[in-house]
């Protein structure tokens, strides 16, 4: 009867042991893969958007500082000079158009890895107003300048949207990392 109990005992603790291992390596496989997750987020979208959109901000700080540094730089009250209009042609194809058309590829090919279960408005309207300016930037190239911007404004909480969607993915990476999870052979 010992010989039965002792047996019985040896295999309620294998059970437990396995059990034990089984929820540990579930747990890290878990945790792996949401930080395998954030690591990609932050690597291929809003890393590169964080970037795009942070450099592109002190672009435009140094563009408005040299040219119509108060009010709108569109305004029918008072409009452009030649000298500012020409400048906002030259920034706008060689500066910022490009930024944010690089910008808008990289939500376009990477949305699966938005943070959300849908496509934020902010992103939305960003990749709607790089569009319009691709029509403009077409008529501009056939010598019509009729259109100085596009149609759709560039959307004023995007920037804060990419920064703080950032900023919450790089805590979330930090806290997953400071976690006490065992080292992979």
């Amino acid at each position: 009867m010992e010989e039965l109990t002792a047996v019985g005992a040896t295999v309620v603790v294998a059970i437990l042991a396995g059990l034990v291992a089984y929820l540990s390596n579930l747990r890290l496989a878990r945790k792996t893969a949401q930080l395998e997750r954030l690591n990609a987020q932050l690597e291929q979208l809003y890393g590169p958007l964080y970037a795009y959109s942070q450099s592109t901000a002190i672009a435009w700080k140094a563009f408005r500082d040299v040219y119509r540094p108060t009010g709108p730089y569109f305004s029918p009250d008072r409009p452009p000079t030649d000298l500012e209009l020409k400048a906002w042609f030259t920034w706008t194809e060689s500066v910022f158009h490009p930024a944010n058309v690089k910008s808008a590829e990289i939500i376009r090919t990477h949305a699966h890895l938005l943070e959300g279960d849908s496509m934020p408005s902010e992103m939305l309207e960003f990749l709607a107003h790089v569009s319009g300016y691709e029509a403009a930037l077409h008529e501009w190239h056939k010598g019509d300048h009729t259109n100085v911007t596009s149609l759709i404004n560039y959307p004023p909480t995007y920037q804060e949207h990419v920064e703080a969607t950032f900023q919450l993915l790089k805590r979330r990476q930090r806290d997953l990392l400071d976690e006490d999870l065992p080292t992979r052979p």
